[in-house]
């Protein structure tokens, strides 16, 4: 009809919500909900929650859960990514709770780890990630690395505190070679008395088929002849 403006045209509306995965929809939700309560809010969230989760379900399946998150990041960071990530975050937590805070959680995980592998498990696996580390700075890198942490712990315990470790770590080397020392004496020793033993073991004759004495012969035929 003339003079009767013609409506505009509505917009098209954004496709539904349904659209978007649940992935997706939790990500942003998280956002949202960081937005709302802070960083500092939203980390102690985080911390509770994950105290429920281990409580619930009992550390080892909080322990596999972030495992298996923990291979999803480094396969979508990538090596190098992975490591700056985790560097960051070590470097986060460390200004956040203190140098002490950073070692006492390590501590107690090397104490977890040491429980589950055992003594001489622990060892070789500590042997095995100082190797790993060591070809992947090199000599050079590797004896810097092993200064720096030096130098971090002397300024930690104090000079009278790092003296202290010193000593004790040196007399953990001797008894660890005085212990060797005596295994391999006692070894010697049982391997000694093992020879001696054997020597002392008069050689048995051979036994050979037994003979018949040629002289009972006659006798023999002697006696059938007479009872003939």
């Amino acid at each position: 009809m003339e003079g009767r403006a013609e409506r505009p045209e509505r917009p098209e509306r954004p496709p539904p919500h349904a659209a978007m995965t649940t992935a997706e929809a939790g990500r942003l939700g998280g956002e949202k909900r960081k937005r709302a309560m802070r960083p500092g809010g939203y980390s102690e969230l985080g911390r509770k929650g994950g105290q429920a989760v281990a409580k619930a379900r009992g550390s080892a399946f909080y322990a596999e859960i972030g495992r298996k998150g923990g291979i999803a990041r480094a396969h979508a960071l990538g090596h190098e990514g992975y490591q700056a990530l985790g560097r960051k975050g070590g470097e986060s937590v460390a200004r956040q709770y203190g140098p002490g805070f950073y070692s006492q959680i390590g501590r107690k995980g090397g104490e977890t780890r040491a429980h589950e592998l055992g003594h001489a498990g622990y060892q070789e696996l500590g042997r095995k990630g100082g190797e790993s580390r060591r070809d992947q700075l090199g000599p050079a890198g590797y004896s810097e690395l092993g200064r720096l942490g030096g130098e971090a712990r002397r300024e930690q315990l104090g000079p009278d505190g790092y003296s202290e470790l010193g000593h004790k770590g040196g007399a953990r080397v001797r008894e660890l070679i005085e212990e060797g020392k005596r295994a391999e004496h006692t070894g010697q020793a049982e391997r000694d008395a093992s020879t001696e033993s054997t020597a002392a073991v008069p050689p048995t004759e051979p036994t050979g088929p037994t003979r018949i004495d040629p002289s009972a012969t006659p006798a023999e035929d002697e006696g059938v002849g007479q009872s003939a």
